[in-house]
């Protein structure tokens, strides 16, 4: 029985991903190791296993079936809106919406190693496989035998790292003896880094990835809410912004902006200027990532030692040298 919940707990085995819903996915093969569930080109033929280069013919955005609940559709990011089929117990790709035939689910392997089988929604028995003889296609088996070849595990587009740092400003952290005003520049929102930049109108297709993928590590790292909410807060900022920058200048790299701030920083005390990070690795290789600098703090104590566990978390800089460094 599946358990049809957007959160996809099945039968007690959660994905490494929570949040499914217009998130992307690579696919590997269990028994192929690297072969990936791939659509070559724009062609009812181009389903295939590939083992090599990254491409974003890989990548599958997730579209719930609302009217299926616990099925979703598999759109490739690269053809934008051709869509995993099967057709009459044949295994392709097509761009026009087929809800019955086009609608699968992910029954878990039952061995509680984050496999799954993918199952047609209308024709229950039929899953896709990646044969054991033939590395690059993929077809339908609708057999009774069971097998490695039909297992496969879901790898999210980005792999997100949360934490919280003390600020890109060069005076991030500073004394004051005597009282008065302390002033730097701050930045805000979304930078892609790249050996090859992109535009970020790239970036539009994967907005929902970049989302959600941010939601599950908040989740993973056990973020509180209030961080949690601050982070999400700025995330869907930036995207508004980045729309509107879209609109009337295509070759935008990055999405942010700066704020200047000005604090009064208490005579005798030492304050920290935090920030909140989110780095944002793709899975495709080649150096590829978005940052996402978010809310800021700043932080004051008389004594030198800065404590604030609410505000910073994954901070080794914070936990080693903060706390003992005082003035000479």
């Amino acid at each position: 029985m599946l358990i049809t919940l957007t959160t996809l707990a099945l039968l007690g085995e959660a994905l490494s991903y929570t949040f499914l819903a217009k998130n992307q996915f690579l696919f590997y093969n269990k028994y192929h190791k690297n072969s990936r569930l791939t659509l070559k080109d724009d062609d009812w033929g181009g389903m295939i296993g590939y083992n090599g280069a990254y491409y974003r013919g890989q990548i599958w955005i997730l579209e719930p079936g609302w009217r299926t609940p616990g099925c979703y559709y598999l759109v490739n990011e690269k053809w934008t809106n051709w869509r995993m089929t099967n057709s009459n117990h044949k295994l392709g790709a097509w761009n026009t919406k087929i809800e019955d035939k086009q609608l699968w689910k992910f029954i878990p392997s039952g061995k509680n190693d984050d496999y799954f089988y993918i199952s047609s929604c209308k024709y229950e028995k039929d899953r896709v496989v990646n044969p054991a003889k033939k590395q690059s296609e993929v077809k339908i088996w609708g057999g009774d035998a069971y097998s490695d070849a039909q297992l496969w595990r879901m790898v999210p587009r980005f792999n997100v790292t949360v934490y919280t740092s003390t600020s890109g400003s060069t005076r991030g952290d500073i004394w004051n003896q005597k009282g008065e005003e302390w002033e730097f520049v701050q930045e805000y929102g979304l930078f892609r880094r790249s050996f090859e930049p992109v535009p970020i109108p790239n970036m539009v297709p994967y907005e929902d990835a970049l989302r959600n993928s941010l939601q599950e590590a908040l989740l993973v790292n056990k973020v509180n809410k209030e961080n949690s909410d601050m982070y999400m807060e700025y995330m869907d900022e930036t995207l508004a912004r980045g729309r509107e920058v879209w609109r009337f200048q295509e070759k935008m790299y990055e999405w942010r902006w700066a704020e200047k701030i000005r604090f009064e920083v208490p005579a005798g005390h030492r304050c920290v200027n935090f920030q909140l990070y989110a780095v944002f690795m793709e899975t495709l290789g080649g150096g590829c990532s978005v940052n996402l600098n978010g809310a800021t703090k700043v932080i004051c104590s008389e004594d030198g030692y800065i404590y604030d566990d609410d505000f910073i978390f994954n901070n080794d800089y914070y936990t080693t040298y903060l706390p003992s460094r005082k003035p000479s």
